[in-house]
């Protein structure tokens, strides 16, 4: 479901830029603009009493999606609901964070680094992602925050640290 409607381009790819590469690579994911409800990507019965359409943008995991979607066609997937002159970089790079949140199974936290980071675990990560790629990530995360993110795909064998679990052993969960 990758489609990214003319004009969105240039911003999406300013986006990916500011992504380091090592994370870029680890963590797949769609891109989609439009209304996701008249697409059939999320069920509107699901999130109806939510206002979704609200929203800048809008991770959707592919647990989320719609039950009618075929399983092939359920990839993460970043939906920009606005006109690219509505968004900015650091939206997509927050949506970005919550996709790399679920490839890492949503058991990392941080202190929070905003008043929006207080909303949930889920939040948390993604604003805490988009800090540490800013210069204000030395004012605002922890160094052993910093140090996560810095290192987050570094091992022995090349697989990411965070794999390197004993098969069955209990997650922190949130």
């Amino acid at each position: 479901m990758e489609r990214i409607s003319h004009g969105y381009s240039e911003l999406v790819g300013s986006a990916m830029d500011h992504i380091p590469a090592f994370i870029r690579n680890q963590i797949h994911f769609h891109f989609f603009t439009g209304n996701p409800f008249n697409a059939g990507l999320i069920d509107r019965s699901e999130y109806y009493k939510e206002s979704l359409l609200d929203y800048l943008a809008l991770y959707v995991s592919p647990y989320a999606q719609s039950k009618h979607l075929p399983k092939i066609l359920k990839v993460p997937t970043i939906v920009l609901l606005q006109k690219p002159d509505g968004l900015d970089r650091e939206v997509i790079v927050h949506e970005v964070g919550h996709a790399l949140d679920e490839y890492l199974d949503n058991q990392f936290t941080f202190n929070p680094v905003s008043e929006y980071a207080k909303t949930d675990d889920y939040e948390n990560f993604a604003e805490a992602f988009l800090v540490w790629l800013s210069f204000s990530k030395y004012l605002l995360l922890k160094p052993e925050d910093i140090y996560f993110f810095d290192h987050l795909f570094e091992s022995a064998n090349g697989s990411p640290i965070w794999c390197n679990r004993i098969p069955g052993e209990v997650r922190n969960e949130r």
